[in-house]
């Protein structure tokens, strides 16, 4: 059962990540970097600052692989990164620039669809019975790590 269960998400995972980047790519990027840009943005309209360590945590990254994307992100001219007022050069909150919010609007429509196609097999009923799971399945990791 074991291997199978996670044979199973693997395979779903991959789904997932074939879908998104048959999108992204006529953007320039990977399901990875849009996932990220839609969290800051996310943040951000909420009137929150975002760094590079929340983005590691978020999506459970290393610091070096995070700070590859960050650099991606930024000689596309998506993000900006931003001194705080008080000095701290060490500490930059991470913003999308004009062009990435641009492409954030397009991404949201990408990650949309791919959530709709994949999540549309489903009744509302195990929707939410799935989401019950996974939130388990985050809180015991969460734990663990």
């Amino acid at each position: 059962m074991g291997t199978y269960f996670c044979r199973t998400v693997r395979i779903v995972n991959a789904y997932i990540k074939k879908h998104l980047s048959m999108k992204s790519v006529d953007l320039g990027l990977t399901s990875f970097q849009c996932a990220v840009i839609n969290y800051i943005n996310m943040v951000s309209e909420e009137n929150k600052l975002v760094f590079q360590k929340d983005l590691e945590e978020v999506f459970k990254a290393s610091k070096s692989s995070m700070s590859d994307l960050l650099l991606s992100l930024e000689s596309k001219g998506f993000i900006e990164r931003n001194t705080l007022k008080n000095g701290d050069s060490r500490k930059k909150s991470i913003t999308l620039t004009k062009e990435g919010k641009r492409i954030c609007l397009m991404t949201d429509e990408y990650l949309k669809e791919a959530e709709d196609f994949f999540l549309s097999s489903l009744s509302e009923e195990d929707k939410e019975k799935l989401f019950e799971i996974f939130g388990k399945f985050n809180e015991r990791m969460e734990k663990q790590i």
